[in-house]
């Protein structure tokens, strides 16, 4: 057999019959490696087959009538080198990598390469078959400038782009040329992979781009890095999705970003997201750490996703944002909000809330959050939402639980918070709405006239209402009853203020109260306001003798079933038509 230095010198060989071999020791002169894939030479047969066309690699034509094509077969591997890559960290291999991407035979890269692309990398269409590239520890990096997007498929032209259907890649680093201090609308194109039809991307890490990974369907991510994204480190649209064990740095957008139906994200931990470089875009929008649904008009109705075991460092723009229908949320974990010193910043919408629920029949379950600007946030028209377990270190301005307008069947389990301050630091004006347990373990707030830390302005079932303080620093009344609520029990401790005051419509209080006031206390533990028959059944007031528990309505009458005699006697205001029966006051063991 023949043999020829490289494929330059290939070139300027003219067959002078079919079928002849020839063997090209590597594709430029001097090159060198331990096989063919990292040489790029290999054995070639000359062809006079007119529709063959030179692609620098497979095909290398001498003249118009000669073709030497490279001895393959089915199970035959490529590499970029056999198109002419360098992958030496500076010669522009853009074309190389197309022509090597685009072929049907499954393509190795060059273990350490790092191969410069100057502009976008086109990849075969894989419905047909399965497009397999093994990166095999080699990085793809766009050069200084090139902010097209990164790979497109192969029917992509450089004014309509399509994203990557069918393709498999893995073991290697693509590396982007966006910051998240970049403008976005010059790099929103510029994604690291972009993929759906049953693609797979695995051991992997994605770095500098707008959005890290996109799946547009059918498609899984396994293993994947993601770090420094100026928009979104995980985006998946449409169905079908599956990502799992996804590691990664900072973005400016959301940490994960889920639109469609029945995907599933699992196992992802990231740095931080939401969080702005040190110099940003002007009117840039925060993201959170989770959102399922965003932009329903947009992109339709995202429905039956679960997203679970998300962690998350520093958060911008919200924690858990859900929406459109049936979706699950479990095991989000978050640090504390990035903007707690500028609670009024213009990169955040409707305060940066922990957890913010609309649509429904959503699950958010086992929420946990440092330091927030806003907590719990259930939308108007929300039906059928579960949220249960969430704890929240504390909220700064905005309430600690804000639900108002209309609900049907939603439902609050568990909620906790470190500490809440402010006025309407919980805030409940929804009709109807069921919690089993609030329980607040520091408040303090200053006087405000007509306030309150807890108002409860429409009907509701509460399980229990419980206020710890270690301080006791409180001077708003701690629960404000402007409505009727069905509240099993209310725990008021370390309170130096009103523990709870009813306006005078109510006639519905907590069945059962314990309140533990200061020895300074500096007024009435109970204001009830309210006319007519009230029935509790066990209540227990203590604390300060000067101050007293008071009945101010004018015709009241509030019959306990269980007073003991070391709690402290009532004040009535009216004691002509207003009277306390105390039907058992036994000492509580």
């Amino acid at each position: 057999m023949n043999t020829c230095p490289d494929i330059a010198t290939l070139r300027t060989i003219i067959p002078t019959s079919a079928n002849e071999f020839i063997e090209v020791v590597s594709y430029y002169s001097g090159w060198h490696g331990d096989d063919q894939l990292q040489s790029g030479g290999g054995v070639f047969i000359s062809s006079t087959d007119p529709d063959l066309i030179d692609d620098a690699g497979i095909y290398i034509k001498p003249n118009s009538q000669w073709t030497w094509v490279r001895a393959l077969n089915s199970q035959s591997l490529v590499s970029p080198n056999m198109f002419g890559a360098r992958g030496n960290g500076s010669a522009d291999d853009t074309n190389a990598l197309t022509a090597a991407f685009l072929t049907t035979y499954d393509t190795v890269c060059q273990q350490g390469a790092t191969y410069m692309t100057s502009d976008t990398v086109r990849i075969k269409n894989g419905n047909s078959g399965k497009k397999v590239i093994n990166l095999n520890g080699a990085t793809i990096k766009a050069k200084p400038g090139h902010l097209k997007p990164f790979f497109a498929n192969q029917t992509s032209t450089s004014e309509t782009y399509d994203y990557l259907h069918g393709v498999e890649m893995f073991g290697g680093t693509l590396y982007g040329w966006v910051k998240r201090e970049s403008v976005y609308h010059q790099v929103s194109s510029h994604n690291g992979f972009v993929a759906g039809d049953k693609s797979y991307f695995y051991h992997m890490t994605v770095r500098g781009f707008c959005d890290g990974m996109v799946l547009m369907g059918d498609s899984v991510a396994f293993d994947v890095s993601v770090d420094e994204c100026r928009d979104n480190l995980i985006v998946v649209k449409n169905n079908d999705n599956v990502v799992s064990n996804i590691t990664g740095g900072y973005c400016l957008g959301d940490g994960v970003l889920v639109k469609g139906n029945k995907n599933i994200i699992a196992k992802v931990t990231i740095a931080g997201a939401g969080i702005p470089a040190s110099t940003f875009e002007p009117g840039y929008v925060s993201g959170s750490i989770v959102a399922l649904g965003q932009d329903s008009q947009l992109d339709g109705m995202t429905s039956n996703c679960y997203v679970i075991d998300v962690k998350c460092g520093t958060w911008g723009g919200g924690g858990v944002i859900v929406d459109g229908k049936n979706n699950f949320c479990d095991n989000i974990v978050g640090g504390d909000c990035y903007y707690l010193e500028q609670t009024n910043a213009s990169a955040i919408l409707n305060g940066a809330p922990a957890v913010y629920v609309g649509g429904s029949k959503h699950r958010i379950n086992n929420v946990t959050v440092g330091h927030c600007i806003r907590g719990v946030e259930i939308h108007d028209g929300s039906e059928g939402n579960l949220i249960d377990n969430i704890s929240i270190a504390s909220c700064r301005v905005h309430p600690g639980l804000s639900a108002s307008g209309t609900q049907l069947d939603s439902r609050i389990g568990k909620l906790t918070f470190g500490r809440l301050i402010g006025n309407k630091a919980l805030d409940l004006n929804m009709s109807g709405l069921l919690i089993d347990q609030i329980t607040v373990n520091e408040y303090a707030s200053a006087f405000g006239s007509g306030g309150s830390l807890c108002s409860i302005k429409k009907p509701a079932t509460i399980g229990s209402l419980v206020f710890n303080s270690k301080s006791a620093n409180n001077m708003l009344p701690v629960v404000l009853m402007e409505a009727n609520a069905n509240i099993d029990n209310l725990i008021v401790n370390n309170n130096k203020s009103v523990s709870l005051q009813t306006m005078a419509s109510v006639t519905q209080l907590p069945q059962n109260l314990t309140i533990q006031q200061t020895a300074d206390a500096i007024d009435s533990a109970v204001k009830i306001f309210g006319d007519g028959a009230l029935f509790v059944k066990t209540w227990q007031i203590k604390g300060n003798p000067t101050v007293l528990p008071s009945l101010r309505g004018a015709d009241t009458q509030l019959t306990i079933e269980h007073y003991p005699s070391d709690s402290l006697p009532w004040k009535v205001t009216y004691p002509a038509t207003s009277k306390v029966i105390v039907l058992n006051s036994a000492l509580i063991a």
